[in-house]
């Protein structure tokens, strides 16, 4: 499920309390001395006017103490992810409530309504799920901060400035999440971030650059926590799992019972980006420095194999154009054709790992070479329509072998060659048509350009 979606909207960017739950906050211990910093950013900007749109109930301005501590850490942040403060940031500092508010009020709530339809007609969403309560409790119990480029402005929780404004030792949790928020505001002054974010691309792509916003982020706070500690980053860098299992592995042994009860499709958005994303920008910093980050945000990931696979972005694998086409009427039985989008390899494998205690499959869906999903409706009832091209017959097999063992109630699955087709709640005429489009589909891919 897509930023927009999963979290906020497309021009929010929030940080989950991810590392607790995958056990890192004893490795950054921040108490050390302070680095001094190559560039000298703007200060925290004064009190605002009465007209400012942050003046509102749960907001308020920074005090001395915090916005010096802020600016501090600003430094040391620029310092470390080496993109200068152009403009002066704005922050603000709100409660808990005001946060999970505002996070909930930026929902995009035709978009969210739409892609909950699709979520349930492929059966990765309950039909009577509330998605707008639900990822309130998310927001509420994980949220501890949030940059907003349609706003431009951080926002953190008064918690967490608290703990940074004490000084001497200030919590390593509360350091790293706020320089974290930091490196977004920076993103957004460097690169194009709030037009990429809203732009209108398939789920995959908007996945897939949502892991570099991260990613990157997540890289940057790690050095930061190193800077603070007088020690080289490396060590802190090795910590983090780069193997998205794992990492999920060590989330659902954490203590944050409304992620775990939430669906996989809308975890895996909520928490899988920070670790596929610190992998493949870890990969560009190894290759070339931040540098190489940037060079990324330039031309960023298309999709989540891309993201996954980072020697497919290296290499520049794009995915291949599917297409369902119309099917006949007669064999839809009254359902109509409704939106399309691209779900990519990240979601084919929430998919995959239906029925078992995965939240993602990553192995059976290797091989992704592109897809088309098509929502139907016929009146209240939903169905869909999943076509997947693989890069060659041996991940077809392995993909259709996996849907085919957790097919459920009103679904089939359906092979030609490299093409895979998944259907679930249309009428078993289409099953015919849908195999010829297949052949298609797979023809196409064996003969290429």
């Amino acid at each position: 499920m897509p930023p927009s979606s999963a979290s906020t909207s497309r021009a929010t960017l929030a940080l989950c309390v991810l590392l607790g739950l995958l056990g890192l906050p004893g490795l950054l211990g921040c108490g050390g001395a302070q680095a001094t910093a190559t560039t000298t950013p703007r200060p925290m900007p004064p009190p605002a006017t009465p007209a400012d749109p942050l003046d509102r109930p749960g907001f308020r301005r920074l005090v001395d103490a915090e916005r010096a501590a802020l600016t501090q850490l600003l430094e040391v942040t620029t310092a470390v992810r080496g993109l200068p403060v152009r403009t002066a940031i704005t922050a603000r500092v709100a409660t808990s409530e005001a946060v999970a508010a505002h996070l909930v009020a930026t929902l995009e709530h035709d978009e969210l309504s739409a892609q909950r339809d699709l979520y349930v007609a492929l059966g990765l969403l309950p039909p009577d799920v509330d998605l707008e309560a639900m990822l309130r409790d998310v927001v509420d119990e994980q949220v501890v901060g949030f940059y907003d480029p349609a706003i431009d402005a951080l926002v953190l929780r008064d918690d967490v400035m608290a703990a940074l404004a004490e000084g001497r030792s200030p919590d390593a949790e509360a350091v790293v999440t706020i320089a974290h928020e930091l490196v977004h505001a920076l993103q957004a002054q460097h690169f194009d971030l709030r037009a990429r974010m809203d732009a209108d691309v398939s789920t995959d792509a908007t996945n897939a650059y949502h892991a570099l916003v991260e990613g990157d982020a997540t890289l940057a706070m790690i050095g930061v926590a190193a800077r603070l500690a007088g020690t080289a980053p490396g060590p802190l860098l090795d910590a983090m799992p780069t193997d998205p299992t794992e990492a999920l592995r060590r989330m659902a042994s954490g203590e944050a019972p409304e992620l775990q009860r939430v669906p996989p499709i809308v975890r895996i958005g909520l928490t899988v980006p920070y670790v596929t994303g610190f992998r493949l920008c870890r990969t560009q910093y190894d290759r070339g420095g931040y540098a190489a980050v940037d060079a990324a945000h330039r031309a960023p990931p298309t999709t989540t194999e891309q993201v996954i696979h980072p020697e497919k972005f290296r290499d520049g694998e794009a995915a291949v154009p599917v297409e369902l086409g119309p099917l006949p009427a007669d064999a839809l039985g009254g359902f109509v054709a409704g939106p399309t989008d691209t779900l990519g390899e990240l979601e084919l494998g929430v998919l995959l790992a239906r029925g078992t205690a995965l939240d993602v499959d990553f192995p059976a869906a290797e091989g992704w070479g592109g897809d088309q999903v098509t929502l139907f409706r016929r009146g209240e009832e939903l169905g869909a329509v999943f076509v997947v091209a693989f890069d060659d017959e041996r991940s077809a097999a392995r993909a259709f072998g996996v849907l085919e063992r957790r097919v459920q109630g009103p679904e089939r699955v359906l092979r030609r060659g490299r093409a895979v087709g998944f259907v679930r709640g249309l009428p078993a005429s289409v099953d015919g048509p849908l195999a010829a489009r297949l052949a298609e589909v797979s023809s196409a891919l064996t003969e290429g350009p």
